[in-house]
């Protein structure tokens, strides 16, 4: 029976052959139609079943855009007011004196009134030190005073509280300087005082005039500090705080122990550490010239031990 169906059916598609009758062309379509959807799947089925890449695409789609970060400025550093006298601070407040613009009267808030006092209190237990305030103006301000600007008259301002407090009006300086610009910030001028201590006509005369000397052991360089020592490196700074253009020479000395060359070389490392330690309370380098004379001054005999201790220095001289 089955080989009958077979037949007949052979013997149709044979008849159709003869006849030239052609398969119909949506039957084509239809077959390229289901070859592309079955492709589809095929291709559905192994990346997002198999390989789960589905997954990480709706993941990239669904993820909002970052925004922006936002960058916030740091709050502006406070600024302080100071004053020191040599390695000691006295004063260490952070504020600074104000003032409104085109007026003198000084702005004193309660940290830098406690400063000011602190500052006079100073000035009654060293009675070698004055003091020198510095009133800051802008170009442009008007000067309604009876002063040649607004930075004297504001300094003169601050003078006034200070010898309320007891200190002598004649061991206060007062100066003017000007900004260009000094812009005002809500009608407030900021940062309008300057202090620094200075020394007497006496202590001047004594450090300018009187050379000062430290002794070394042989073949050293360091420094023994002194309490003497001490006092004198802060005279030495506050004078040079008041003189702009005043410098120290530091000049190293040896004995006659050791090569000639080599004293040459100790005498200036003696020369930098000094140099070193009026680094230490403040003096900048480019106010210290140095020098070294080896063995070639001494002031005493190289043939004691006590000569030769004596030649072993650093000589210190403030020039004006």
């Amino acid at each position: 029976m089955a080989q009958e169906i077979y037949h007949n059916q052979e013997v149709k598609r044979t008849i159709l052959q003869r006849e030239g009758i052609a398969t119909p062309f949506w039957w084509k379509a239809l077959g390229c139609l289901a070859l592309l959807g079955w492709w589809a799947f095929a291709t559905y089925w192994y990346v997002c079943k198999i390989k789960h890449h589905c997954d990480e695409v709706q993941a990239v789609i669904a993820s909002p855009t970052p925004s922006p970060v936002e960058t916030v400025a740091p709050p502006p550093a406070v600024k302080s007011f100071v004053v020191s006298d040599g390695s000691q601070t006295i004063v260490d407040v952070k504020d600074v004196f104000k003032s409104r613009q085109t007026t003198d009267a000084v702005i004193v808030s309660n940290p830098l009134g406690v400063g000011v006092e602190s500052l006079a209190t100073y000035l009654k237990n060293n009675k070698d030190r004055e003091l020198n305030i510095i009133g800051w103006y802008g170009r442009d301000e008007k000067n309604n005073t009876k002063f040649p600007d607004l930075g004297i008259a504001r300094a003169e301002d601050v003078k006034k509280r200070l010898v309320a407090l007891g200190i002598a009006a004649q061991r206060i300086s007062t100066s003017s300087q000007v900004r260009d610009p000094y812009i005002a910030q809500n009608d407030t001028m900021m940062d309008c005082i300057a202090m620094n201590i200075a020394v007497t006509k006496a202590i001047e005369k004594d450090i300018t005039i009187q050379p000062r000397t430290i002794y070394f052991q042989t073949g050293k360089s360091a420094i023994a500090m002194t309490p003497e020592l001490e006092k004198y490196l802060n005279d030495v700074k506050a004078y040079l705080q008041q003189k702009n253009t005043a410098k120290v020479l530091l000049t190293g000395h040896t004995d006659n122990v050791g090569a000639e060359n080599l004293n040459e070389q100790l005498g200036l490392d003696r020369a930098q550490k000094t140099q070193n330690e009026l680094t230490k309370i403040g003096i900048t380098a480019d106010r210290t010239e140095l020098a070294s004379k080896g063995e070639r001054q001494p002031i005493k005999s190289n043939d004691t031990p006590a000569g030769r201790q004596t030649n072993r220095r650093c000589e210190i001289v403030v020039v004006q």
